[in-house]
């Protein structure tokens, strides 16, 4: 089995996929400007999933934020497709549960995901 790891630079993010479970990554300065490139590179993966005759699950999405202010401001998204757009937002998890590990807001985002990709390149 094998982790898949794609940059968009143009999109400052990058996508991790594993077998059915994908991940979109992205960096920014504020957590509005990464709600807006988060929107338009989930457009992007759905038009290519529609090219390629894939389905992109809506409800299955889930968001979450990692932020070394940890600050409480956790803005919702408007993915801009059913079922998360006009008042039913897409809200921030508290946790993210990602190939075996549950990450939380605090946690060291680095030092748990090497250790998750350390774990799947010895399977």
């Amino acid at each position: 089995m094998k982790l898949y790891h794609m940059q968009a630079v143009a999109l400052k993010m990058s996508l991790l996929s594993y077998i059915d479970d994908g991940t979109v990554m992205e960096q920014s300065k504020s957590l509005d400007e990464n709600r807006e490139t988060l929107k338009d590179a989930y457009a992007v993966l759905l038009r290519l999933f529609v090219a390629i005759g894939l389905v992109l699950e809506h409800s299955k999405t889930e968001y979450f934020i990692f932020d070394h202010s940890h600050s409480d401001y956790s803005p919702p998204i408007d993915l801009g497709y059913a079922p998360y757009t006009g008042k039913n937002l897409l809200k921030p998890n508290l946790y993210w549960r990602y190939l075996g590990s549950t990450l939380t807001a605090n946690c060291s985002f680095t030092s748990t995901f090497a250790s998750i990709l350390q774990r799947l390149s010895h399977q």
